[in-house]
């Protein structure tokens, strides 16, 4: 499959909801959405353009001025609430690996970006998170960098395996502008106004 070909054929297809009925809801939105390739069928009279489903993905955004961090994030999600651990202490402080972000106004919590294995590697992850920074230019993007694939409880991992799949997935996301928070922390960020290489 040509590279260029295929990222000219992708498309998404956003789900946004607020958070409904909480105090934070107007500070805080969930977006999800599918990655659609649109094969032409120019050379066959009258067909369709195919569309396949390649993809998924899931994000959180929130503007950070007026939220208490912490406690929007415990009570909205495990995931979330296991960052915010990371992210700041009890008095609400961003820690001190997280310090880089005091300035930030906005943020976006990046939960899964999921492609089918046939269509890795052909920059489409990098084309998502180009299509997040144009709707949210200044924002922080901050994601736990965690491999997909390693949830089936009827087979056995290794933790090299783990580690290997975790390797790929810290790569991927450099390939993409973001950096490490720490050397050993599984978190990444890409600043507001980062260009993607």
């Amino acid at each position: 499959m040509n590279k260029k070909l295929l990222e000219g054929m992708i498309s998404y297809e956003f789900r946004t909801r607020g958070i409904q009925g909480k105090d934070y809801s107007e500070y805080l939105t969930k977006s999800s959405g599918i990655i659609i390739l649109t094969e032409d069928n120019k050379d066959i009279p009258k067909e369709e353009d195919r569309e396949t489903i390649i993809g998924e993905f899931s994000y959180y955004y929130m503007d950070l001025l007026p939220m208490d961090l912490f406690g929007t994030f415990d009570a909205e999600e495990q995931y979330l609430s296991d960052m915010a651990s990371e992210m700041v202490d009890e008095d609400g402080e961003f820690t001190k690996k997280f310090s880089f972000m005091e300035d930030t106004t906005s943020l976006i919590i990046l939960n899964t970006i999921e492609l089918k294995p046939e269509y890795r590697g052909y920059g489409i992850m990098k084309g998502v998170i180009e299509f997040f920074r144009s709707y949210h230019e200044s924002a922080t993007i901050i994601l736990k960098a965690h491999p997909t694939g390693f949830t089936d409880v009827n087979k056995k991992y290794t933790v090299k395996e783990f580690n290997l799949a975790e390797k790929k997935v810290i790569q991927s996301y450099e390939k993409c502008g973001f950096k490490r928070i720490t050397k050993k922390s599984p978190y990444m960020y890409n600043e507001g106004g980062t260009i993607i290489p």
